[in-house]
């Protein structure tokens, strides 16, 4: 029970990256300067589809000078090894000398039974924390504790679970489950980040 309980509680995001989430904390984004005018970093993305994707016409829903809008899935593995997919959309702005990438998941499965999972469970990772650990345990314990008052239990009983379950060593064990989520959460989308800065680069390729 304790584990099930601990890992059930949403989980804080434990490292930076370059891209950010939105405004509406629903997906990420990120813009891009480059020495390139529109039609250059137009050309540059269509090369990325062709080359990240089997059939351009399959996912690319616009595709105009302004923006192009696609869609896809990646694959989020969880520590467990459960793999689950991910239903996304990537619009990119273009302008000159300038882009910008927004990646927003639209919604998970679990693709041995290609059944999709509740929305919360996708939700989840929507955070912009960056916690230390000593934050993290106020946190932890403030939000366990809440979840067992929200299950009736009295003050006494709670303060008894508390001594026994949310000690120094299980909290630890948490706060690195949660970094090894995350940090598989957050591999995919790093990537396809970088696999378009990558190829919208601002310099000829040298060969």
């Amino acid at each position: 029970m304790k584990k099930i309980l601990f890992m059930s509680v949403m989980l804080f995001t434990l490292i930076g990256y370059t891209q950010a989430l939105n405004e509406t904390k629903n997906g990420y984004t990120e813009v891009v300067e480059v020495k390139l005018s529109k039609q250059e970093i137009h050309q540059k993305i269509n090369e990325w589809v062709a080359v990240n994707y089997k059939s351009a016409q399959d996912v690319v829903q616009l595709n105009t000078e302004d923006k192009v809008i696609i869609k896809g899935n990646y694959t989020f593995l969880y520590p467990s090894g459960v793999a689950y997919g991910v239903r996304n959309t990537t619009t990119i702005a273009i302008r000159e000398n300038k882009y910008k990438i927004d990646l927003i998941p639209t919604s998970i499965y679990i693709k041995k039974t290609m059944k999709d999972a509740l929305p919360s469970f996708m939700e989840q990772f929507f955070v912009d924390e960056a916690p230390t650990y000593e934050k993290f345990k106020s946190w932890h314990r403030e939000r366990v504790i809440k979840i067992w008052q929200n299950e009736g239990r009295s003050e006494k009983r709670i303060q008894k679970l508390a001594k026994k379950h949310i000690t120094d060593d299980s909290q630890k064990e948490v706060f690195e489950g949660r970094q090894a989520i995350f940090l598989s959460w957050n591999k995919p989308i790093t990537s396809t980040f970088l696999s378009i800065k990558n190829s919208i680069k601002s310099s000829d390729d040298d060969w």
